[in-house]
């Protein structure tokens, strides 16, 4: 409340400037203003002038305002255009008196166009002396500041504007992306493909396995769908004649949204005659390869820690190896009833639909066991024939078609077919889909008559690719959510995201630990840069306070060996048992990053866990949960998947575990880096430990001491489950 009071005030303070300079004359929304230099160029044009040297050449920039000091008879201000910034200089003899004056009425986040001599300050700053100013554009909303105000990756999507102006880094990630978008184009026509327009707005969806978006045409009194995918109208191109086109649209899928979706995105989709699956293999790692190193020199990347390399050729997998490979379970050679009873003598929590067919229990054992362990770029070859019917079957397996999938990092990148181009096969196989829709069965195909029309004209062999461009993106500037390479990603009504996102305990948790209380701090916007050496002269001075005998003997310490040892975890310690003993054994815990140092004084200070996760990285909600020993999770420093055993606790998102066991810390996901921004820190107490409340107010402030930004908490129990994140 206090905050928008305040953001009112400052608003009223920059209309009452407006309404003064309308008042005097002025215009602050003229039409127009010719720039004719820009700030880089200058930079660079004059890097050679010496300090303190004038010159009589004359520059005129436009630009906004980030800074402006007035004082008595000079002023300065930082102006910063689309290149980058430059300092204004005004001098009182250089202009009227009254025309001086307005310069009190310019804001930061203000519009300016200014012309004058170029020199450089004695301190070596290039420069221009104004001589002439032109009132752009009066901001009344004032901008952010740097750490406080536009790190939330909530308020950051909503207001993308602005993030592009208080954060560089963003306006670089989306320049990333045209030069990509332009060298998947320019890769392509090299090939040989033309570029065609297919349309959005279609009357039967198809050429994937999705839901649709609805909606009505009046004019001809008919349900239409946003196009799913542009497939089966490309084919009707290379059925014309074509022999190679492509397209970049937009694609539009009524499903979930998470950190690698979005309901719109954008897709390159091509097709060649006479091509088969292996060709659309090559150029898929050849366009990757292409665009990484004209762009960053090497097609080797940083993603979540982990180096990715892009570079052509892949390694090939079929799916059956895949599942070999992650499951121990062979399934080549065995019917769907030998297959689940290998699933069974693996151990395997396998969900499945006890319907399904054996290809389709093959896909459903690949998607849950084998693709979010695949790191290295690879093309996962030769799927079940269930899973589409746009493809032909595999030459030598009748079982098969030939279709393959790239993938990196768990992420599927794309999808290629050998196409099928049998137009009674493909008859046979829609109406199949009519029939499994009509039973019930989402993400089918309903017929296209009129697609089926056309390929029995004729068409060639013909090869066909779909790549994700965004998912290119993402891996191309190391962003780990879809909606940080989309400038405006779809979000939910604000009430509902401040509503929706949410820290809880499941009820069960309780049932077991009904005197558990955890703290929750929220610390959005922090600088957590650097070390602090506070926070480390705190821990040297707790050790020199500290008397431990033996840790085994100490009330907290019992608490939670006990805790553990009740879910099963016998001879696992609690993190706050390991955290001490590291930090008494002298191993240099007060030198990882301010965030971490801060609650590991704390957690050694009173005895107690504490840990959290980086807010930006987490997918939803976070919820204290036992893990059904199946689940996804990367450990630190590891590809593998980790996943801790059916029955302990841990932290989960929406999406995988957090935590290796209750307390501990051990995610590669979210762990906290310097270039953390937002956070969820929870401090865990069971009896004999009754001051939850005292020490969680404690780690806030030293959060909001040392790191600033926006820090608040609250308390979790029996009776209060959760709080929003």
């Amino acid at each position: 409340m206090e905050d928008q009071k305040g953001l009112k005030r400052l608003m009223d303070e920059r209309i009452a400037k407006l309404n003064d300079l309308k008042e005097k004359g002025v215009e602050p929304y003229p039409h127009s203003f010719i720039p004719k230099d820009k700030a880089a160029d200058l930079h660079k044009r004059f890097s050679k002038l010496k300090k303190a040297e004038h010159t009589k050449v004359k520059g005129v920039v436009a630009g906004r305002i980030r800074s402006i000091r007035v004082m008595g008879k000079v002023s300065f201000a930082d102006l910063e255009d689309s290149t980058g910034r430059i300092q204004l200089y005004f001098r009182l003899d250089n202009f009227e008196k009254s025309e001086f004056k307005l310069l009190k009425k310019l804001d930061s986040g203000d519009f300016l166009g200014a012309e004058g001599i170029i020199f450089k300050t004695k301190t070596g700053e290039l420069t221009i002396e104004v001589k002439k100013f032109t009132i752009l554009s009066k901001a009344i909303r004032p901008l952010p500041s740097n750490w406080y105000g536009l790190k939330d990756p909530e308020t950051r999507y909503r207001n993308r504007a602005i993030d592009l102006v208080m954060n560089p880094e963003v306006k670089k990630v989306f320049e990333m992306r045209t030069k990509a978008i332009t060298l998947m184009r320019e890769f392509l026509e090299k090939e040989g493909f033309i570029e065609v327009e297919t349309p959005l707005l279609q009357p039967v969806y198809g050429g994937a396995n999705a839901n649709p978006f609805m909606t009505h045409l009046n004019s001809l009194n008919m349900d239409i769908y946003l196009a799913i995918s542009p497939e089966l109208y490309l084919k009707r191109l290379i059925v014309g004649g074509y022999d190679k086109v492509y397209t970049i649209c937009k694609n539009f899928r009524n499903e979930g949204i998470d950190r690698s979706h979005n309901p719109e995105f954008t897709m390159m989709e091509c097709y060649a005659s006479y091509w088969d699956y292996n060709d659309m293999m090559k150029l898929t790692e050849e366009m990757y390869d292409y665009i990484f190193k004209k762009i960053l020199g090497t097609t080797k990347v940083k993603f979540e820690g982990k180096t990715l390399d892009f570079k052509a050729p892949w390694k090939k997998m079929t799916m059956y190896q895949a599942i070999k490979k992650f499951t121990g379970v062979q399934v080549k050679g065995l019917n769907k009833a030998e297959i689940l009873a290998e699933v069974k003598k693996a151990g395997l929590k396998f969900e499945h639909d006890k319907k399904a067919s054996r290809g389709i229990i093959i896909i459903e054992l690949f998607d849950q066991f084998c693709s979010d362990n695949i790191m290295q770029p690879t093309h996962i070859i030769d799927h079940p024939w269930e899973s589409t019917p746009l493809c032909k079957v595999h030459r030598k397996n009748k079982d098969l078609i030939e279709r393959f999938e790239p993938f990196a990092f768990g992420y599927e990148l794309g999808n290629a077919y050998t196409e099928l181009n049998d137009p009674i096969r493909q008859r046979e196989l829609f109406e199949d889909q009519v029939k499994r829709m009509d039973g019930g069965e989402e993400e089918t195909h309903p017929q296209d008559e009129e697609f089926i029309e056309a390929m029995e004209y004729g068409m060639p062999p013909t090869g066909g690719l779909g790549i994700g461009f965004d998912r290119l993106v993402m891996f191309l500037t190391g962003q780990r959510s879809i909606r940080d390479v989309i400038f405006f990603p779809f979000m939910r009504g604000k009430k509902e995201a401040i509503k929706g996102r949410k820290l809880s305990i499941a009820p069960e948790i309780f049932q077991k630990f009904p005197d558990l209380t955890v703290g929750v701090v929220l610390a959005k916007g922090i600088n957590n840069k650097g070390k602090s050496k506070e926070i480390r002269d705190l821990i040297k001075a707790e050790i020199k306070n500290k008397q431990i005998k033996q840790l085994g003997l100490e009330p907290n310490i019992i608490a939670w060996r006990e805790a553990f040892k009740s879910f099963g975890a016998k001879k696992y310690k609690s993190s706050v048992e390991a955290v001490t003993k590291r930090i008494l054994d002298n191993k240099e815990l007060n030198q990882i990053n301010n965030v971490v140092d801060i609650y590991n004084y704390i957690c050694f200070k009173h005895l107690v866990p504490l840990g959290g996760d980086d807010l930006d990285h987490v997918d939803g909600s976070i919820i204290l949960k036992y893990a059904k020993g199946d689940e996804q999770f990367i450990r630190l420093n590891s590809d593998e998947n980790a996943p801790p055993k059916e029955g302990e606790i841990v932290y989960s998102d929406d999406k995988e575990i957090l935590c290796r066991r209750w307390n501990w810390r051990e995610c590669d996901k979210s762990k906290m880096t310097e270039d953390t921004k937002n956070v969820a820190l929870v401090v865990e107490g069971l009896p004999p430990v009754d001051n939850i409340k005292e020490i969680t107010k404690e780690l806030a402030g030293l959060i909001k001491k040392v790191c600033g930004g926006e820090v608040t908490f609250e308390i979790i129990t029996k009776n209060n489950p959760e709080v929003g994140l």
